[in-house]
């Protein structure tokens, strides 16, 4: 019974055409096109494009805004940049201020903090760093548009871009700050 079965299934079962000869076994051709071709729907997927790496922490603005850059000696002794937002200074505690004479800004007490940035764009952490460790002063003549890089006491670093440079003794100046996470 059973092959009684079998062979009605052979019979009705959808086949290619086979040669009339039972000695030959039947062989199957595989092209390039069937190779190439995906085997699963899972292959058919197109591959996630993997995530970016978040911007190194020093590339992290901490503060961005307008500052006074305070006269020392006057009431407020310069400006300290790591509070959020910066603050004047008590006099060695600032990292900038405007000096005795007009057109000029100092860096921190006694340390050579600041760089002038010449670039055409506005600088990054890593060149206004890199230009303090090559060009360190401790003062700087500026001008209205005049970017100058500080490294604050707490080893930030910041690009300030001068907006208004006072012609008068003991007066402030006026800046665009940008304040960068430490590294």
């Amino acid at each position: 019974m059973l092959g009684v079965v079998v062979a009605a299934a052979a019979y009705l079962w959808p086949r290619e055409a086979v040669p009339q000869s039972s000695h030959q076994p039947q062989t199957t051709t595989l092209t390039t096109a069937d190779a190439a071709a995906p085997a699963t729907a899972q292959e058919d997927r197109p591959t996630p494009t993997p995530t970016p790496p978040p911007p190194p922490k020093h590339d992290v603005i901490r503060w961005q805004g307008r500052i006074t850059i305070n006269t020392i000696g006057k009431s407020t002794n310069g400006t300290e940049l790591d509070p959020v937002p910066p603050h004047p200074g008590n006099g060695t505690s600032a990292d900038i201020s405007s000096w005795l004479e007009p057109g000029q800004i100092s860096g921190k007490w006694e340390e050579l903090n600041l760089a002038e940035w010449t670039g055409s764009a506005f600088p990054t952490p890593k060149q206004c760093s890199d230009q303090i460790d090559a060009n360190p002063v401790m003062y700087l003549r500026v001008r209205k548009g005049s970017v100058v890089c500080v490294r604050t006491a707490e080893g930030r670093i910041a690009a300030l871009k001068l907006v208004k440079v006072s012609a008068e003794f003991l007066e402030p100046h006026t800046a665009d700050a940008t304040i960068w996470e430490l590294p």
